[in-house]
Formats: C-alpha cells, sequence, structure tokens
C-alpha cells in the first residue's frame, strides 16, 4: 500500500509538473474574476468567433477552420 501511495504521488508530481511547463492550467475566467460566468461567457465568446457576421470581420473564416478542425 505504502508503494502504491508513494507512486500515485510521484505520478501527481509529474503531471503537475507538465501543467506548469505546458500552461495547461491558464484559466482567463479566473485572471478575469469570472469563473462563476464561465459557460455563459465562454458560450458568447465561442458564438461571436463563428459567427460569420460577428465583429471579427472575417466572415465565414473561423467557421470554415472549425468545421475542418472538427470534422476532418
Amino acid at each position: 500500500m505504502k508503494h502504491l501511495l508513494n507512486s500515485v504521488n510521484l505520478i501527481i508530481s509529474k503531471y503537475k509538473e507538465i501543467e506548469k511547463v505546458s500552461g495547461e492550467s491558464f484559466n482567463i475566467f479566473s485572471i478575469m474574476g469570472m469563473e462563476s460566468d464561465e459557460v455563459r461567457t465562454h458560450s458568447a465568446i465561442i458564438n461571436e468567433l463563428l459567427n460569420p457576421n460577428g465583429s471579427h470581420g472575417l466572415n465565414e473564416v473561423p467557421l470554415e477552420l472549425f468545421f475542418k478542425r472538427s470534422f476532418f
């Protein structure tokens, strides 16, 4: 049991190192203090980015890239 727990702790430590180096724990919503609004805000951002009439002025390009990336 002690060996198992030591192995688990080692694995957790390695994952934390990888998370720190890769930036995986970065969360823009935490920085902005909007963790509780993440779902609503996240959806609004995605909607704007994928909207061909969005303020980004890129027309259908983001939506087309999304479909290419998602389905192929």
